[in-house]
């Protein structure tokens, strides 16, 4: 089995790229956090505590991706830059079907059937694909670690654009979003004083959630395909 070839691929041009992704991700995420807490001050209130706490992980969980992307990003290697146009690719991918599930899981689409199938199916479509970048990465260069990380960058990259998408949603369609008796109901139980700030509040909290859930997947399921496509590697090169 032949290790992957990068040689012809421009590594600055592969490393600008995905510092430029992640940094502009990071950005819009940090802007639309900014936006929700400037303009309703009163998500804050809601559970101060429980509200620093998403505070302080949202912080360490942007420092921990700008650390990261910057480090490997800088690197010039042709393993790196294989696994950063693979996690790119991946990511992106993967982001879009989260966004599949944002939207048909959060404007109620009169619980039609093939938004349902969207809804359930995206999530599905979003270990598999997951599976697929570890299991590629470990297999095309031979390296387990190389998959781990193709998975790690395109949960993050993944992530960013779920965090981007569900907040302008929130934004963007407050009207429709009040209308889904579901929402009325939480927002009811949840002692906020206005709907919009329950609802941005969640919102807000769903979106940090994912910043890490994408990196955890990439590792666990992204770890579980690199280490099969490692072995299927190894027993290729025996024949």
């Amino acid at each position: 089995m032949q290790r992957v070839s990068v040689s012809t691929v421009p590594s600055a041009s592969v490393g600008k790229t995905a510092r430029f992704t992640l940094l502009v991700g990071i950005g819009l995420v940090v802007v639309l956090t900014a936006y929700g807490i400037i303009r309703f001050p009163l998500i804050v209130n809601l559970a101060p505590v429980e509200s620093l706490i998403y505070l302080i992980i949202f912080a360490l969980l942007l420092i921990g991706y700008g650390w990261y992307g910057l480090r490997q990003t800088n690197s010039r290697a042709q393993s790196t830059t294989y696994i950063l146009g693979q996690g790119l690719f991946f990511g992106l991918v993967i982001g879009l079907l989260w966004v599949i599930e944002v939207v048909t899981g959060n404007l109620n689409f009169a619980n039609a059937d093939w938004a349902n199938v969207l809804y359930f199916g995206s999530m599905l479509v979003v270990l598999i694909v997951t599976f697929a970048a570890g299991f590629r990465g470990a297999q095309q260069s031979a390296r387990t670690i190389a998959g781990i990380q193709v998975g790690l960058w395109s949960g993050m990259i993944s992530s960013l654009i779920t965090f981007i998408a569900l907040m302008l949603i929130t934004y963007l369609f407050q009207a429709k979003l009040q209308a889904i008796p579901q929402n009325m109901q939480e927002y009811l139980r949840s002692g906020a004083p206005d709907f919009t700030t329950y609802l941005v509040s969640d919102s807000l909290a769903g979106a940090t959630n994912h910043l890490w859930i994408g990196p955890f997947l990439g590792l666990v399921i992204g770890g579980i395909g690199s280490v099969i496509g490692k072995a299927l590697a190894n027993s290729a090169s025996k024949l």
